[in-house]
């Protein structure tokens, strides 16, 4: 037999060989994270240190939109109104809060919650950041329009993650939940809340 036959029959085992052991590797590694993904789900593994847990009950998933009565402009507490509209939290043994906001000049945000001055420090604070004396080259809808975007931006966004624990909100002592108005004349506002998360087997 000629020696590049040889060569060839040789080369064809060694690739069959090793696209064996590559596909029995891909299958221990697939076999190993069902295993303890199934090892999560049983509750086997729990640390209330770390308040890492798994719940064989599975999750749970809600979202609702949530109608903002009008604001004033400046900042506003509203994490009243956001318990109010969402009672299912209570059922919720640990899990996440999201709240996105539907507009581009409010924001909502996470801010101090017990000293009502600090409100008026922050709309102050906004309004020399962002002054509506600046030529603007976007000024169809008011001087306050594009200020209020800029303002959106600055403050994060249009959106916040809260933890749950325990069937609560898991804020700081002095944390709230603010609506920050950076219009003068503007409707309510719409907030689509997603609540995520393990209940409580017997609630």
């Amino acid at each position: 037999m000629p020696f590049a036959t040889i060569f060839s029959i040789h080369c064809c085992l060694i690739e069959k060989i090793f696209w064996f052991v590559c596909r029995a590797l891909a299958n221990l590694w697939y076999f190993a994270a069902v295993v303890l993904v199934l090892y999560y789900r049983s509750g086997a593994l729990q640390s209330s240190g770390s308040r890492l847990m798994a719940f064989s009950v599975g999750n749970y998933w809600l979202q609702r939109t949530i109608s903002l009565k009008r604001h004033s402009r400046g900042c506003h507490y509203i994490t009243d109104d956001i318990k109010k509209a969402l009672p299912e939290i209570a059922q919720i043994k640990m899990g996440v809060l999201h709240l996105f906001i539907q507009h581009t000049s409010a924001t909502i945000t996470v801010n101090e919650s017990w000293d009502p001055s600090v409100k008026t420090d922050m709309e102050m604070i906004l309004n020399r950041l962002v002054p509506e004396t600046l030529s603007y080259a976007h000024s169809c809808e008011g001087t306050d329009d594009m200020p209020g975007h800029a303002k959106h931006a600055l403050l994060g966004g249009p959106n916040i993650t809260i933890p749950i624990s325990d069937g609560k909100l898991a804020l700081g002592t002095w944390q709230g939940i603010w609506l920050c108005e950076h219009r003068n004349s503007a409707s309510s506002r719409s907030v689509v809340a997603t609540v995520q998360g393990c209940p409580y087997e017997n609630k």
